[in-house]
């Protein structure tokens, strides 16, 4: 009751001005001016002082709001609205947007409000504008405006129609956009109703609340085809603004596409198939497009389409998403690559959607395309080309990549802006597409990292809701794991021996049937089980998040290697908690299993070319830390040849020098990374030019690759007969090695025969630094060594 006493005193107070202004009519020079204005003062300052004894007699009987909506307090306003003085009508419309706000205005007085807000809106004066703005947003606040179909759209109408005029000045504009969005918005806020409500219809027919924000799709889809709405009565809006919109709706307000059968309709029939068909216009080289700008918008709308309702389009979305490989070709241009690797990028990015992808497309036999695989085999063709281009140019192209990831790490995000972009900056062009390929690859490695995360909390989430175990059964759990503990010490040679019986079974009877599980090596069954009895332990370390710079003795700026630590899985955000997949341990193992060989064919091709220490730091930190992740998600996962791959990649970077490097790979690229292979079925082999242009790769992931395991052989082939002292080792080389250090502490107890690999390291590392000792002057600064050092310290002891 106090709030309505305020609002009484708020409401009397405007009828009283109303009232002395309508009572300035003395003069002739007023009276001439109402004449002039079509204001009959007389009239005003009669139903305004009628309206104020009505207003004094409600408050001191105190009754509620329902007392307020009567034609008698508010006909004052709507007369003050069929007049032409901007001052008064100011004035009102503010007072009528408080009794909207406090819901005194019964329907037909609504209905009133909007015929005296299609008469103001003739008004030339910008206040006038901008207050019937606030009005009508006001308006369309209240649930039950939705309830009438026709007034919501006349009200919207009205915005647009504001914002579509061209003598508009620039602020009534950007203010009518701004109100257009949200009252879109509000819409399909009153069509999402609670559990309980009867408005879903299940026929795909709207029935209540959403049949405003069903017929408002229909019309934005009908302007973005080029034909006038019928629903709103406004002009043709352009297609940019008409995309805005839509992108606004597809990307913020999923849940009323995924609760309402008439969403769904029409998202399958029209939105749909319309954004296919533009899509695949504005990415067609032969077909010139309306403009850059337009194009960025549409493919914002068909990455905000697939990134929350790829589900509720398995086909379409098939057609989508070749669409935006076919655009990264190189027969496009080149803002047709950039915006297309743009939207691959965003929807990778999401490891719920990624793992979505993997599951509906890679792992299904019911569509001939590979989501994922394909992506990344599009992300690494673009890799091996720039790599070979930065290997003929005179100009360091290696270095203008690393100098973006330095200003990520500085703050500065690289922006993009493909409608400034010209033939002269061919070269920038290049390190940009290049740069947004290399992401591709990055946003899997960390989403691949978080699935595994999930996966391996959910697995232990179900084995500590497990009822306890017999004896017997305990026993042999620990067992188990006292074996796995003594296989790091006995340090076998060769090929492991697979683990427990039992626990095989249980990893094989959890795996899916999918076409994936005929092309996946045999070596999944010598992985260690996925099942919380004899999974791997996992050592959690202070510096799993990611890897830091020291300070260095070398001139130039410094770059601070500032990694921030991977999104948590609560912390993704762009699928809602309802939508998410449930992920399990069978499937993200497959994942790891099918993604490492072009991943790692892209990662190690670009750190082979990190060799200026000052100007190639921040790139090569960005791939050594991927270099982690995927390391530690292959152990966790069980992955024996995926972790080893990365492991021996790791050791490889770590021992080699410019003096001695490994011998070259070119010939014996690992099985896979050449792309067209999908996870489904073998490629064909790719031909000796494409090998030799392929991205470099160990020798020993080779070797892991053909025998499934680490054993001495591959470390010879690797760590043979190699001297080396501390002078030569560079940046990356200490980098590398406190990469491995890591990851061999966290996973100390998985790692069995893998062990080798880390030793070998170790004593080349104890040949070397005597030998540097005695050499007198050494080229590198001490402090990077002592990272090293104080690292595997803290490692130990913690």
């Amino acid at each position: 009751m106090a709030s309505d006493a305020a609002f009484y005193e708020v409401l009397e107070a405007d009828l009283r001005s109303l009232s002395s202004e309508a009572r300035k009519t003395d003069s002739i020079a007023t009276q001439i001016t109402g004449w002039l204005q079509h204001t009959d003062f007389p009239l005003i300052k009669e139903c305004a002082e009628r309206a104020l004894l009505r207003l004094r007699a409600i408050s001191q009987e105190g009754k509620g709001i329902e007392a307020v909506r009567t034609k008698e307090i508010l006909r004052p306003f709507l007369l003050v609205c069929e007049s032409k003085n901007p001052k008064l009508i100011g004035a009102v419309l503010g007072s009528i947007q408080k009794l909207l706000a406090h819901n005194a205005v019964s329907d037909e007085g609504r209905q009133q409000v909007i015929q005296a807000l299609n008469q103001v809106e003739k008004s030339s004066d910008d206040t006038v504008k901008l207050k019937i703005l606030q009005t009508a947003l006001t308006m369309l606040q209240n649930p039950s405006s939705s309830d009438n179909e026709e007034g919501a759209g006349q009200v919207l109408s009205l915005c647009i129609r504001i914002y579509c005029h061209n003598r508009s000045s620039p602020t009534v504009v950007s203010t009518a956009a701004a109100t257009v969005r949200q009252a879109v918005a509000l819409l399909f806020d009153h069509a999402v109703v609670d559990a309980n409500g009867s408005s879903r219809g299940s026929s795909g027919v709207a029935t209540g609340r959403e049949v405003a924000a069903v017929l408002l799709l229909q019309d934005l889809m009908n302007m973005c085809a080029g034909y006038p709405p019928s629903w709103l009565k406004c002009p043709l809006v352009g297609r940019p603004f008409v995309l805005d919109l839509l992108e606004f709706v597809l990307l913020h307000r999923p849940t009323a596409f995924h609760q309402h059968s008439a969403f769904k309709a029409l998202l399958k029939n029209k939105v749909g198939p319309c954004l296919a068909e533009l899509s695949r216009t504005a990415l067609d080289p032969e077909v010139e497009p309306a403009s850059v700008g337009e194009a960025k918008l549409l493919l914002r709308c068909v990455g905000a389409l697939l990134r929350k309702h790829v589900l509720l389009l398995p086909d379409l979305s098939v057609t989508l998403i070749e669409t935006l490989l076919a655009g990264c070709k190189t027969n496009r241009m080149p803002w047709q690559r950039l915006l297309s690797l743009q939207v691959l990028r965003w929807l990778l990015s999401d490891p719920y959607l990624l793992y979505a992808l993997f599951t509906s497309y890679d792992m299904s036999i019911h569509h001939d395309v590979n989501a994922v695989h394909d992506t990344l085999h599009v992300a690494l063709e673009i890799v091996k080309a720039f790599i070979k281009t930065a290997d003929s140019s005179d100009e360091d192209l290696i270095g203008s990549l690393s100098a973006i990831y330095r200003s990520k790490l500085d703050g500065k995000e690289q922006q993009i802006d493909v409608d400034t972009m010209t033939p002269a900056h061919a070269a920038g062009q290049e390190v940009m597409i290049a740069y947004l390929a290399l992401e591709v690859l990055l946003a899997v490695v960390s989403g691949v990292e978080t699935l595994a995360d999930a996966a391996n909390n959910a697995s232990k989430a179900s084995f500590e809701q497990l009822p306890l175990a017999p004896l017997a059964v305990t026993a042999t759990i620990d067992r188990c794991r006292s074996e796995s503990a003594g296989s790091l010490l006995a340090l076998p040679r060769g090929n492991s021996a697979a683990p427990a019986a039992t626990a095989g079974a249980t990893s094989s009877a959890s795996t899916p049937r999918t076409p994936l599980s005929g092309s996946r090596n045999s070596t999944a069954a010598q992985s260690p089980a996925l099942g919380p009895a004899a999974g791997p332990i996992i050592r959690k370390t202070s510096s799993n998040l990611g890897i830091n710079l020291s300070s260095r003795a070398t001139t130039g700026p410094s770059v601070l290697a500032a990694v921030s630590p991977r999104p948590s899985v609560t912390q993704t955000g762009s699928v809602q908690q309802s939508m998410q997949p449930a992920v399990t341990a069978a499937t993200v193992s497959t994942l790891v299993d099918v993604l490492w060989r072009p991943l790692l064919a892209g990662l190690s091709g670009v750190l082979s070319r990190c060799t200026d220490s000052s100007r190639h730091e921040a790139l090569m930190l960005q791939v050594l830390r991927a270099y982690q992740s995927y390391t530690y998600s292959a152990g966790g996962m069980g992955e024996v040849p995926a972790r080893d791959a990365f492991l021996a990649a790791l050791c490889e970077v770590a021992v080699t020098t410019e003096k001695h490097e490994a011998p070259s790979v070119h010939g014996h690229a690992v099985e896979g990374a050449q792309g067209g292979a999908g996870p489904r079925a073998s490629g064909p082999t790719a031909s000796e030019d494409q090998q030799t242009a392929a991205t470099t790769t160990t020798a020993s992931g080779t070797a892991i690759a053909s025998s499934g395991s680490m054993g001495s052989g591959a470390a010879a082939a690797l760590l043979g007969p190699t001297s080396i002292c501390v002078a030569d080792l560079k940046v990356k080389n200490i980098h590398a090695l406190r990469i491995l250090f890591n990851c061999a502490y966290r996973l100390a107890d998985v790692l069995g025969p893998s062990w080798v690999l880390v030793v070998e390291v170790l004593c080349i590392l104890d040949r070397a630094l005597p030998a540097g000792g005695q050499g007198g002057k050494v080229g590198l600064s001490p402090t990077l060594l002592d990272v090293v050092c104080r690292d595997t310290e803290s490692a130990i002891q913690g």
